[in-house]
């Protein structure tokens, strides 16, 4: 997801997820990872910096609400 530049990014992970999960039998996805990755959490290494939107509260709104969206469409 840290790796996400635009809201239309977002919604393409969110499409190729919710057809892995339908793929896969599942109905129920526990991401998105609404963590906001700023410098202050990134200087520690638990694995988990991947997984956020972005390093501020309104980028990792933005991006999680286009997320959740196309995936509960899909």
């Amino acid at each position: 997801a840290s790796a996400l530049k635009t809201q239309k990014d977002a919604g393409k992970l969110a499409e190729i997820t919710a057809e892995v999960i339908s793929l896969l039998g599942f109905n129920t996805n526990f991401a998105p990872v609404v963590d906001v990755g700023d410098e202050k959490r990134k200087k520690f290494q638990n694995g988990l910096q991947s997984r956020t939107f972005g390093n501020s509260k309104e980028e990792v709104v933005q991006f999680a609400k286009k997320y959740l969206e196309t995936l509960q469409q899909n």
